[in-house]
């Protein structure tokens, strides 16, 4: 997928909580956005819930947004890596 330039860029931090076996995820850059789920793959489509619903309640954000995710999760070492996915509302392609 093309990332493109008009696109929102929204960093957001995701940590494992190994006592709750959750994934926790907020960002500095969307006031009030914090999401949880059991796995990554569960932890992007809460995400791009949560930003569809904004696009469709907010009519300024319009184009794709880009969510860069950065995953930490700790068990005996560090473990980090990042993610980059683009989100586009309904209709829109990128």
């Amino acid at each position: 997928m093309k990332l493109t330039s008009d696109a929102l860029h929204i960093s957001i931090d995701a940590l494992w909580d190994e006592t709750a076996e959750v994934w926790s995820a907020s960002s500095k850059d969307v006031f009030g956005l914090f999401v949880e789920a059991g796995s990554i793959d569960q932890l992007l489509e809460q995400i791009a819930l949560v930003f569809g619903d904004l696009q469709t309640d907010c009519t300024s954000l319009t184009g794709p947004v880009v969510f860069q995710i950065s995953c930490r999760k700790e068990k005996n070492f560090l473990r980090q890596f990042d993610l980059k996915v683009e989100h586009a509302p309904k209709g829109v392609t990128a």
